[in-house]
């Protein structure tokens, strides 16, 4: 048993061992049952209902003490179960084949409630996939998982070791680059996103580099009226995704009106 205790730990601890072994962590029961058909194994430390679900489906479940579970345990309250998940695969055609993509690329981000968050939001608003450059923070972080909400199982996340070439492969295949910049010349209002897009969103702090503005087909402001210098990045992610969607449910003339025929 300390054999698979040591494991889940390192998984916990170590981005370099989730990423080789292709494994990550998941804590209590509702994180637990989204990943049924994806998990190793779990360990528990009390009776629990979801337990029956997990012995039907398959899944290998090990007793252990209260003690051993606090190990590999990364919240204060344990729920009395964790779970080994194998990540899914996905590949960058598997994004942009569908009719309208719309996808969130983040570039160096580096806090892992603003990317659980965004990627929460991404899944609300019917997002087809998320694109994570090298240095941002690793998705399977337990923060981020949790931030999350279960957001992180519904929908695609990949990772770029070479996010410029990623955006030049979206391009390429007919996706426009859309840059959030605070005082872009253009708000998202008057830009139109009624066709396949991708929203890039930089560092809380540096925002994006220069090399990725000089990529984008357009930068986007989020108006702001009040003394606020700017916007959290997950708030601004949130609203951009939404009024992506506001342009795409309204008729395309009507969009078009709005937008005085901009792109």
């Amino acid at each position: 048993m300390n054999d698979r205790i040591n494991y889940v730990r390192s998984l916990l601890e170590k981005k370099r061992v989730r990423k080789k072994e292709k494994r990550f962590v998941v804590e209590g029961e509702r994180l637990v049952d989204e990943c049924v058909g994806r998990l190793d194994f779990v360990l528990f430390s009390k009776e629990l209902p979801l337990l029956k679900k997990l012995k039907r489906a398959g899944v290998p479940c090990h007793k252990v003490g209260h003690n051993n579970l606090k190990k590999v345990s990364d919240v204060e309250n344990s729920q009395g179960i964790v779970g080994v998940v194998r990540e899914p695969e996905y590949s960058m055609e598997q994004l942009t084949g569908g009719a309208k993509p719309l996808i969130v690329v983040c570039v160096d981000l580096q806090d892992p409630g603003n990317l659980g968050t965004i990627i929460r939001s991404a899944d609300a608003a019917g997002a087809t996939a998320l694109v994570l450059s090298s240095r941002t923070v690793d998705k399977f972080n337990q923060k981020v998982i949790r931030a999350s909400m279960g957001s992180i199982f519904h929908l695609p996340v990949l990772d770029s070791e070479d996010i410029t070439e990623t955006l030049e492969s979206l391009r390429n295949a007919g996706i426009k680059l859309i840059a959030a910049r605070a005082g872009a010349e253009h708000d998202l209002w008057h830009s139109n996103f009624s066709g396949p897009c991708a929203i890039i969103l930089g560092n809380e702090g540096a925002g994006l580099p220069k090399k990725i503005f000089d990529l984008a087909d357009r930068q986007v402001s989020i108006p702001i009226f009040g003394q606020a210098e700017s916007l959290n990045v997950a708030m601004s992610a949130s609203i951009m995704l939404y009024e992506v969607q506001r342009q795409r449910h309204e008729p395309y003339g009507s969009c078009q009106r709005r937008n005085g025929g901009k792109s």
